[in-house]
């Protein structure tokens, strides 16, 4: 059929690789954005990202919407998000507080590295990874090379998220000469956490 210069591509499946455009691109797998955060913001309630193979440079803001599956491709090794071009966790989803986000959302097969944690109260939290008042179901994560004062690898407040096939390794607690960090936060939630390793995180001492 021809395609017209007016289309718009509604999903349900959005695409994502690192030679697309977000100026040009609409989604599709032919003409796929160039990052992840257009995407997500793109992607209604139960569509699905699907992201190419390789290294993406950004700090998701997680959107406002339920049940999008973030799905990178092959395993932890293949597609990469790095939060090291910014400040702040490398995902942080933390809806508004009428809005429902539950397992029904998804993240599979990401390695997330570099994050620099999120401002909270005054010291970073959650560098990898900070999930509050929401519910996710993630699998196969690599989380390493983050940094943070709180949950250097992730800070999980009200959630009741689904975890399984998680590797936590080379994260860095960053003591802030107050309080002593911690490389996994969880408060006031009910966390599955299966099929875990945690490896080789150290404490920055830089007070010391």
């Amino acid at each position: 059929p021809t395609m017209y210069s007016n289309f718009v591509y509604t999903g349900p499946v959005w695409h994502v690789a690192t030679t697309g455009s977000d100026s040009t691109g609409n989604g599709t797998e032919t003409n796929p954005f160039a990052t992840i955060q257009t995407a997500i913001d793109t992607a209604g309630e139960g569509d699905t990202v699907l992201v190419t193979a390789g290294t993406y440079f950004e700090n998701l803001i997680w959107p406002n919407t339920n049940g999008i599956k973030l799905i990178g491709a092959g395993d932890t090794t293949n597609t990469i998000i790095d939060g090291s071009n910014g400040e702040g966790s490398v995902i942080l989803i933390y809806p508004s507080s009428d809005t429902l986000v539950d397992n029904t959302t998804l993240i599979r097969n990401f390695r997330i590295i570099n994050g620099s944690g999120t401002p909270v109260q005054g010291y970073s939290a959650g560098g990898g990874l900070l999930i509050r008042e929401a519910s996710v179901t993630i699998e196969n994560l690599y989380i390493a090379q983050n940094t943070a004062v709180s949950g250097a690898a992730m800070l999980v407040v009200g959630s009741n998220s689904v975890m399984d096939g998680l590797i936590i390794r080379n994260n860095v607690i960053d003591y802030d000469g107050e309080w002593s960090g911690d490389l996994i936060n969880i408060q006031s939630s009910s966390l599955q956490l299966s099929n875990t390793s945690v490896i080789n995180n150290t404490m920055y001492e830089e007070y010391i």
